[in-house]
């Protein structure tokens, strides 16, 4: 009696063969590395500032529009609290007025994002060609 396997089992056969994976690997990392460079990324320069007297100049301005946006997400406008639901129609009137005015932002570090995004947005649908961003803290 004689018993016949099919399958040998040796060593060899267990290992798997990694090459060509690596090898795939390597193609792709290599295209990653070529291409990144050439994507544009949208990227914006904050200025530091240093002093704060270009703040307080800027918000002691009569002529200036000046919206602020506090921590919990609140507006104000010429030291007039707006809700969110009147600013779009506060902000077009304005703009009938002085077409050439840009409005200064000045948003709270603390203020989330989703709230400046929604803000901004407000801003230029409108009719402002441009918006100057200040960031203030809670204590300057």
């Amino acid at each position: 009696m004689r018993k016949t396997f099919l399958f040998s089992h040796t060593e060899e056969n267990e290992l798997i063969n990694l090459t060509p994976l690596l090898d795939v690997l390597f193609v792709i990392l290599i295209l990653f590395i070529l291409i990144a460079p050439l994507l544009n990324l949208d990227r914006i320069s904050l200025a530091e500032s240093t002093s704060k007297t270009l703040v307080q100049s800027a918000m002691n301005e009569q002529d200036s529009l000046n919206i602020f946006l506090a921590a919990d997400g609140s507006l104000t406008i010429k030291n007039k609290k707006v809700e969110k639901q009147t600013l779009r129609a506060v902000l077009t009137e304005l703009h009938k007025q002085n077409k050439q005015i840009t409005p200064r932002l000045f948003i709270d570090k603390q203020s989330s994002f989703g709230a400046f995004t929604e803000t901004k947005d407000l801003i230029e649908n409108c009719g402002f060609d441009s918006l100057d961003l200040v960031v203030k803290s809670k204590h300057s």
